[in-house]
């Protein structure tokens, strides 16, 4: 199982810090063929190699915690809606 911890929001987390993030996500943007970048209603954008359309939707995410040009993302592990 995986041990992360549940947040709700990356401020002051560890690059590489395991967490679970839940929410609606709220944009949905394609970055690059098959990378999609989705911002929860929390405000945490979390970057999923995925085709599914999460739009609209409630989704748990467990992922590791990544740095983007000086922002905080979550690199999904798993994602579930």
């Amino acid at each position: 199982s995986f041990e992360g911890k549940e947040v709700e929001s990356l401020d002051g987390l560890e690059i590489n810090q395991k967490v679970i993030a839940k929410g609606r996500v709220i944009e949905e943007k394609n970055i690059y063929f098959g990378t999609k970048l989705l911002i929860l209603d929390s405000g945490i954008e979390v970057v999923c190699d995925c085709s599914r359309n999460f739009l609209d939707r409630k989704v748990r995410v467990e992922g590791i915690v990544e740095d983007y040009e000086g922002k905080k993302q979550v690199k999904v592990l798993k994602i579930m809606s």
